[in-house]
């Protein structure tokens, strides 16, 4: 009788064991952007280990300063992406991904890309400030007229 509790102990011991070798710390690769515009992006990558984790992406300026993030969730093995659309155009931004589960947290190398420009319109004399377009015309408005500002 006894044992078949020893033998009944070394099974679950072993499973446990089993279960504990299977679960892995979340591992992470990156991509390159694509469908790159002068105002979005979509950052690219891949969760390749570790099951299901929370995933964040960061971005910014500075590869040393990633000052921008989203929670994208708890997501499983595969790909991970996050489309950005308040870049600024003719801009080099970095991003990366960071993930974390119960068994530990990965994050991805820092990938980059750069913002294609927004155009001039010559049409107004227009240019660009700080990746918006704009333009400007001057008119002779009489005193007494009512002005309608559109934006």
């Amino acid at each position: 009788m006894r044992r078949k509790t020893t033998t009944a102990a070394m099974a679950a011991l072993l499973t446990a064991l089993a279960l504990v070798a299977d679960a892995a710390a979340p591992a992470l690769t990156i991509s390159a952007a694509s469908s790159i515009t002068a105002k979005s992006a979509v950052f690219n990558g891949s969760s390749t280990a570790g099951g299901t984790a929370v995933i964040t992406a960061y971005w910014g300026t500075s590869a040393s300063d990633l000052w921008c993030s989203a929670n994208l969730g708890l997501l499983a093995e595969g790909a991970v992406t996050r489309t950005e659309y308040s870049l600024l155009s003719a801009r080099t931004y970095y991003y990366r991904f960071h993930a974390v589960n119960d068994d530990g947290e990965a994050w991805s190398d820092i990938r980059s890309f750069t913002t294609t420009s927004v155009t001039a319109n010559p049409r107004f004399g227009g240019g660009s400030y700080d990746g918006y377009a704009s333009a400007s015309i001057l008119a002779a408005i009489p005193p007494s007229s009512t002005m309608i500002v559109i934006r």
